[in-house]
């Protein structure tokens, strides 16, 4: 009889190995430093872009900054650079500049940056805070002789009590500008005697002092003119030293001696003859500085000094 054989079984053993899934490659995006800007101003700021992966070509854009308000568009906010190509594990920082239209309410306004390479995309919430502008005031124009100093003050205010910073461009020779940090501005003008019949247009800015080196906030023009020396013009300056040097209250023989010797100067002007007015107003100065510290207080006889000084400078005297 024939035997039936028993059935094989064959065991097929399959090894189930783990498949590695790798994670979605990631674009972070920051603000390292908020934009803050004045009404008219450009915010400047700062963001930081960094990758697990290479990216190439990481574009930046915006949306509309809004608030209550009002609305900053997207077309206002630029960066630099605007594409980006990024390293794994680099950071890479882009400057964001926000235009502020100049009758912006103020406010914060917030908005949304997206960095992306068309596949990976980051966003970061943006905030920009309106300030108001500083106000600057200056004087209306200016005329100044030939020879002779001009000087002027400029201040500046601003509404959300910021610090200001004054500037200005352009200085002609013999000028100076100097920004005493308090908002207010002293402009002082030497001039030469060539330079007369020149006119100077000054523009001087005020700036917040977080801002400076943005696009002014407020700017204001100065018109300058320089006029030739006149007999009669010439004449006041002297009696203005003779009512200084009255008032200071010095001791009688001296102050007549002095006295005498402007008389004798504006007298010569007045005939038209300027070699011995800058001799005589020369002899003043050397009188003055003789009695400096004694019949005169050394402050009283710089100041004397100083302004027969700016006579002998308009008169050309040698």
């Amino acid at each position: 009889m024939r035997q039936l054989s028993r059935p094989v079984l064959i065991a097929v053993f399959v090894a189930l190995v783990p498949v590695a899934v790798r994670a979605a490659p990631q674009l972070i995006v920051t603000i390292s430093e908020v934009p803050v800007g004045d009404q008219g101003a450009v915010a400047a700021g700062a963001l930081e872009v960094s990758s697990d992966t290479d990216l190439i070509g990481a574009t930046l854009s915006a949306s509309d900054l809004t608030s209550a308000q009002g609305t900053i568009p997207a077309q206002a906010i630029t960066f630099d650079p605007p594409v980006i190509d990024v390293t794994a594990g680099s950071i890479y920082t882009a400057t964001i500049s926000v235009q502020i239209p100049g009758a912006q309410p103020v406010g914060t306004y917030t908005g949304t940056i997206t960095a992306t390479d068309g596949a990976v995309q980051s966003a970061v919430a943006l905030s920009v805070l309106v300030n108001n502008r500083p106000a600057l005031v200056v004087p209306g124009p200016q005329t100044v002789t030939a020879g002779a100093t001009l000087s002027f003050n400029v201040s500046a205010t601003d509404p959300d009590r910021e610090p200001v910073v004054l500037t200005t461009r352009f200085l002609p020779d013999g000028a100076e500008f100097v920004d005493h940090g308090n908002g207010i501005g002293t402009f002082t003008y030497r001039t030469e005697p060539e330079a007369a019949g020149l006119t100077v247009t000054l523009i001087f800015f005020a700036f917040n002092g977080a801002d400076a080196g943005v696009p002014p906030q407020d700017a204001q023009e100065v018109s300058i003119s320089v006029i030739a020396p006149t007999p009669t013009s010439i004449a006041q300056k002297i009696a203005d030293v003779m009512a200084l040097l009255s008032g200071f209250g010095v001791r009688r023989g001296i102050e007549h001696s002095l006295m005498v010797k402007l008389e004798q100067a504006r007298n010569s002007i007045d005939r038209g003859n300027t070699t011995s007015a800058c001799g005589q107003l020369g002899a003043f100065v050397n009188e003055t500085r003789a009695q400096s510290g004694k019949a005169l207080a050394t402050g009283q006889a710089a100041q004397l000094i100083a302004s027969v000084g700016e006579l002998l400078t308009t008169l050309g005297c040698r």
